[in-house]
């Protein structure tokens, strides 16, 4: 602008071009070949832009606790800011387009292609965004307001590579997924989420299990005193008769026990959480809340 300016001040005919038609008095004061580079460097500043803007975006949803891969993570920022659409990361010209039902959520478990390009993904969903709208930020201030919380529930999602996607409701409550993380990006079955929810209350008190392949679940109930948190995954090692099977191992998590004011550690058979805790601590005192079990 500033420079336009000079050089309207330097000839009266330049402003007076400015005026009529601004474009092509510029045109005719510059050589044919400068459009070149300035389209050439426009278009490059577009694209960079636009990169870091789903390459960032990809590290938030990471941030917020969804757990997918980077390249994933990248893929479904791109489908939020391309209107339910799916980018092949090797060719962001390639997008598939996917209508479900209207939904909000947070977190979602592990997604994973199957050898046909389809992709599933298990997420929580909500019907409504009021918690994140309200609920979420009441909450950071320390103000808890019943009306603004919404229970999630489990579902799976499918998508197709002919365009079709379908939604499996499971109708169970759930938030915070778990996997067994080395079958990141791979065909896999259960999910470990936390569920139970008492209306007017904060938080679960339930951990549970969803078996995609026999549909079948299982759940320690903490009862109504306890708040659950994330419980994270860890592997049985070899060395301690572990086999690599999926869920081979320990589910650990804290639990804000409100009745004794504490907080408690528990570690579950990650295979058979009804049996109950195979181990538990209590602390001598409770330790504010952070709902999730691993922070980036």
């Amino acid at each position: 602008i500033g420079y336009g300016a000079l050089l309207a001040a330097s000839d009266p005919s330049i402003a007076d071009g400015f005026v009529q038609s601004p474009l092509d008095t510029l045109a005719l004061m510059l050589p044919l070949w400068y459009p070149v580079p300035l389209l050439a460097a426009t278009a490059l500043s577009l694209l960079s832009g636009i990169a870091l803007t789903l390459y960032s975006g990809g590290f938030a949803l990471q941030s917020i606790g969804v757990r997918v891969p980077r390249q994933w993570a990248t893929a479904i920022v791109s489908v939020l800011l391309g209107g339910t659409a799916l980018l092949e990361k090797a060719d962001l010209s390639k997008r598939r387009l996917y209508e479900l039902p209207a939904a909000t959520y947070f977190h979602t478990g592990d997604a994973w292609e199957d050898t046909d390009g389809t992709i599933r993904f298990d997420v929580c969903l909500a019907s409504s965004p009021k918690f994140g709208l309200s609920g979420a930020r009441d909450l950071v201030k320390g103000v808890y307001n019943a009306g603004n919380d919404e229970e999630a529930h489990l579902a799976l999602i499918t998508l197709r590579p002919d365009g079709r996607a379908d939604m499996q409701a499971t109708g169970v409550s759930s938030e915070f997924p778990q996997t067994d993380h080395r079958f990141q990006g791979l065909r896999r079955d259960r999910v470990v989420h936390v569920g139970g929810y008492i209306e007017g209350r904060l938080g679960a008190h339930a951990l549970s299990a969803f078996d995609w392949k026999t549909g079948k679940a299982q759940t320690h109930d903490f009862g109504p005193d306890a708040i659950v948190e994330e419980a994270l995954f860890v592997p049985r090692p070899a060395s301690h008769g572990g086999t690599g099977q999926e869920m081979d191992g320990w589910m650990v998590g804290t639990v804000l026990n409100l009745k004794a004011k504490a907080t408690e550690l528990h570690v579950f058979e990650a295979k058979n959480l009804s049996a109950g805790p195979v181990g538990s601590w209590r602390s001598a005192h409770a330790t504010p809340l952070g709902f999730h079990g691993t922070f980036a």
